[in-house]
């Protein structure tokens, strides 16, 4: 396999795929789009609401107004962290990250990352993080992604992206990267498959044999 095709990075959502933040994520959306926003933005779902157009939002806001939201937010992450779940991926982490790079992308804040892989002893295996305080954009957009492969030294055609939510898939697609889907009791199969990863698994034990299969393909050229 030349090494131009061959993968060096793998960079992944965090929250519902490498953990679970005990938050909740409606209640805060309503709570912050009533005292803010007068409901007006009402039809947006959480993930839309706090990755997509948080940014946007907030810039519609006072700069006293743009702190007290963050400062709510970032308190009801903390909060959830403490009594959130960590996944048993240690092991496949430690493993993974002998072979490849590995980064962290996600729409939680800086603190809270950091503390949430420390937390569940992912920290010692992540080359680089990005965070939501990081990029001016959210996913879908690829500058969480881009900036990550930046801080790894690695082209996007080296590199996959592994999330549970329809728009990790989008932000790996328009990064120009790879795309492992990941199943999970809020995210079901067709709602990952209508954006076309290029691999779906289960969870992360399936990841490195997922991996395997992409080089496969790479490797015969009939990927894409």
């Amino acid at each position: 396999m030349g090494d131009s095709r061959k993968i060096k990075a793998i960079i992944f959502d965090m929250d519902n795929t490498l953990l679970e933040l005990n938050v909740d994520w409606y209640g805060l959306t309503r709570d912050i789009d009533y005292e803010y926003f007068q409901g007006k933005y009402s039809h947006l779902t959480p993930h839309k609401f706090f990755v997509a157009f948080f940014s946007k939002l907030l810039d519609k806001l006072t700069k006293r107004q743009q702190k007290e939201i963050r400062e709510k937010r970032l308190e009801k992450e903390m909060e959830g962290l403490a009594t959130g779940t960590c996944f048993p991926y240690r092991g496949i982490l430690k493993s993974l990250s002998k072979k490849y790079k590995l980064a962290v992308v996600s729409g939680n804040y800086r603190p809270t990352v950091i503390k949430a892989l420390k937390r569940c002893g992912f920290r010692p295996y992540i080359n680089a993080i990005v965070s939501i305080d990081d990029v001016p954009e959210s996913k879908p957009s690829p500058l969480p992604l881009l900036r990550a492969l930046k801080m790894l030294k690695v082209k996007p055609s080296q590199a996959v992206y592994i999330g549970d939510h329809p728009d990790d898939i989008k932000a790996a697609r328009n990064a120009g990267m790879y795309a492992i889907g990941v199943l999970t009791y809020k995210r079901k199969y067709d709602q990952l498959n209508k954006e076309s990863p290029d691999i779906i698994i289960n969870n992360l034990f399936e990841l490195e044999s997922a991996i395997n299969k992409l080089e496969f393909r790479l490797q015969n050229k009939y990927v894409r």
